[in-house]
């Protein structure tokens, strides 16, 4: 291709007016540019840009044919002469094949000279397109005409088409809508000119389609075609999330429709008050049914204590909202147990997170106890939420435990409840009974009773220094400011409880404890209690009623669920009781009618007892405990005699763990005989804090938190692990 190089001068002065009427004028830098538009304009030439041969909304690129065309018909042979621009900006849209052939065509219009027009293009965007260029190109001299000058190359841009949905607030700027308007936008940036005041984007343009933009053929490395969602993602938003499709186009929306960023968008909708572990494990099962959830969990793992608890959990692939609870309550903590050194720390963090969720997590802690049954010791930290299925699971290990030994250490943090059941610390007045009670308790966790216990049993007799629980009400019966509290069917057993209980929770003072002794039978019936109706308590009944029917009547009840739930009663009944009296009375005597035997239940299951053959009449035989005495006969040597004046009836009560053939078995724990677990009973005379005003408000206060547990307990089924540690 022939041509002429002359200064902008001299191209003004000789070459401006020289009759070519279509002319290609290469320029080296954009300030000769400007130059050549200028003298242009002074002639009052018309400037065409390349734009203006668009339609507007115009989408798709046209092809070079199409868009000659249409530079074609916007240029006409006859004055005013016509100047076309924008070519660099098309041209950087074009790859370098493609612009090669558009200046070929432009080359084929300056031999025909049927146009008065003048192309304005850079001498660098010339010269790569004529080294790609496969045609021929002839011209004449002054047909092609170089401005000389220092080349300077247009600047490096890049256009990215993108779906408008996606398009980020930040890039508004930056973006057009239609090929005309990118066109226009480029062209300033390559004349270094501001367009209305806009910042010119640093050479990174968009075009912003109204719908799924498809790839065309034939542009430059320059323009990226943004189709791929997770690329959008990552190199317009920044999202660094490996989510699903879906859940990316959801969450660029919502940044779209909120004009933030993801960070920003996610931090609104979840709260950054949220990442703490206990509060994100609630805010995720509260998010469950938004798309963005897997979002929301790598959110959180970004964030979150890299040694928690809730991080490993949050590593677990795969995590499913609807079994979100599941997984870190149960699956979480199993797999957690193979990082013994964390146990500790991270059962304390799942903890409190349970606490959040207690209405709906027990179920969760539930399948983790059942399925953690054949582990160690390494399971105990996490067995610290003080569900039911956790104090049974409880109560089952510390029966395997090796009871020659001390009780095990586990149950004071654990369950303490139990630990203080199982308490040496107290005196039953007695060596014998403290020995006696101490093998009992132990005996009846472990399920099983040894053939020299049911021998004690049978020989133990009750000493006479033990009083009579009518002789002890004597004498506390006649002050004014002392309650009485009558648990049905609470024996000695649990009179270690009931002093451990108050040491532990300090919510009011021992006055005075002792076992008694009550009425044979060790019956109820046989037992009435004489108080003013004004300061006795209602009874409280449900311990009888586990001892009778188990934790739950009509059905098969595991020996640790009817522990627990006897255990139960003292945390959720006795003890409530005991403290909302004491805002009311100074004192408060807690005793009961008659106590129970577990032991004897067991040992007739193992075959150690006798059931004593029987000739008299059926209807005498009132319990497998005892039986109105026959008339006439002797009495037996392993049966107590009482009389009982106020019926004019003798009654046979059984010594030991023997019984009497009445016909039905008894499951759980039976009474009526005369073993020192049903004959004797505490007798425990609690008292508010002297002179301690912040006393009777704590009590208070206690005694209304607890309603409030046993109210929603009653609610939801959910047993709570009590804790009284601020009293």
């Amino acid at each position: 291709m022939k041509t002429i190089a002359v200064s902008i001068n001299e191209y003004g002065r000789d070459y401006l007016d020289d009759g070519v009427a279509t002319r290609l004028l290469l320029y080296p830098n954009a300030d000769v540019a400007a130059k050549s538009r200028e003298l242009y304009q002074n002639t009052n030439s018309v400037l065409i840009g390349v734009s203006d041969a668009f339609s507007d909304n115009l989408e798709v690129l046209p092809a070079i044919d199409d868009a000659l065309q249409r530079l074609d018909e916007r240029i006409c042979a006859e004055a005013p002469r016509r100047v076309v621009v924008e070519l660099d900006a098309y041209l950087s849209l074009l790859d370098e094949k493609r612009a090669a052939e558009f200046l070929s065509d432009v080359i084929s219009r300056l031999k025909k000279q049927r146009l008065n027009v003048c192309y304005l293009i850079s001498r660098n965007n010339a010269q790569v397109a004529m080294k790609t260029s496969s045609k021929p190109q002839l011209a004449e001299a002054r047909q092609v005409v170089e401005l000389t000058g220092d080349v300077v190359p247009p600047p490096s841009a890049t256009v990215r088409v993108v779906d408008a949905n996606f398009l980020p607030p930040r890039y508004k700027n930056c973006a057009e809508t239609d090929w005309r308007s990118v066109l226009r936008r480029l062209e300033a940036f390559f004349r270094r000119q501001n367009v209305d005041g806009a910042d010119l984007c640093e050479g990174a343009f968009y075009l912003a389609t109204s719908s799924q933009p498809k790839r065309q053929g034939g542009l430059s490395s320059k323009v990226e075609f943004c189709l791929d969602v997770p690329q959008i993602a990552r190199e317009l938003w920044n999202i660094r999330y490996n989510a699903s499709e879906t859940v990316l186009c959801e969450l660029i929306k919502r940044c779209v429709k909120r004009d933030a960023s993801p960070t920003e968008t996610i931090e609104k909708t979840f709260g950054v008050e949220n990442i703490a572990p206990t509060k994100a494990v609630k805010r995720l099962k509260e998010l469950a049914c938004d798309p963005l959830w897997p979002v929301y969990i790598a959110f959180v793992k970004e964030r979150v204590d890299a040694d928690s608890y809730l991080r490993n959990v949050l590593e677990i692939k795969e995590l499913k909202p609807d079994a979100w609870l599941g997984v870190y309550f149960d699956g979480a903590a199993r797999a957690a147990l193979a990082n013994a050194k964390n146990a500790q720390k991270f059962a304390k963090e799942r903890l409190e997170t349970f606490r959040t969720l207690i209405d709906v997590a027990e179920n969760c802690v539930a399948e983790f106890v059942g399925k953690t049954r054949d582990f160690g010791d390494v399971a105990l930290p996490f067995l610290n939420c003080g569900t039911e299925a956790e104090r049974q699971e409880l109560v089952r290990r510390a029966a395997a435990c090796d009871w020659s030994k001390e009780t095990p250490s586990f149950l004071e943090s654990l369950f303490p409840t139990l630990a203080d059941y199982l308490s040496d610390d107290f005196d039953f007045g007695d060596e014998t009974l403290n020995l006696y009670f101490k093998d009992y308790r132990r005996q009846k966790i472990v399920g099983r009773v040894e053939p020299e216990f049911v021998r004690r049993a049978f020989e133990t007799q009750v000493s006479a220094t033990i009083p009579h629980r009518t002789a002890a009400l004597a004498k506390v019966k006649a002050d004014a400011s002392t309650a009485l509290l009558i648990v049905d069917g609470m024996g000695a057993e649990y009179f270690p409880l009931l002093l451990a209980a108050a040491r532990r929770r300090e919510f009011a003072e021992v006055e005075s404890a002792q076992v008694v002794t009550v009425n044979l039978p060790t019956s109820t019936e046989r037992n009435p209690i004489d108080w003013p109706s004004e300061r006795r308590l209602p009874d409280v009944k449900t311990l009888d009623v586990v001892a009778h029917d188990g934790a739950v009547k009509h059905e098969s009840n595991a020996p640790e669920r009817n522990i627990s739930a006897a255990l139960q009663v003292f945390e959720k009944q006795i003890f409530n009781a005991i403290a909302d009296a004491l805002t009311k009375f100074e004192r408060v005597v807690v005793t009961a009618d008659h106590g129970t035997s577990r032991l004897a239940v067991l040992a007739h299951n193992a075959g150690l007892d006798e059931t004593f053959a029987w000739s008299g009449e059926a209807d005498a035989i009132a319990d497998w405990r005892y039986v109105v005495a026959p008339s006439g006969l002797p009495t037996p040597a392993k049966v107590e005699s009482v009389y009982c004046a106020d019926q004019n009836i003798n009654y046979w009560c059984v010594k030991g763990y023997d019984r009497f053939p009445k016909k039905g078995p008894k499951f759980n724990e039976a009474h009526g005989g005369a073993s020192l677990e049903e004959r004797l009973v505490p007798f425990v005379v609690f008292a508010r804090r002297q002179n301690d005003a912040a006393s009777l408000s704590k009590l208070t206060s206690f005694a209304q938190r607890q309603s409030n547990k046993t109210r929603r307990h009653q609610e939801t089924q959910i047993v709570e692990n009590p804790e009284f540690d601020d009293l």
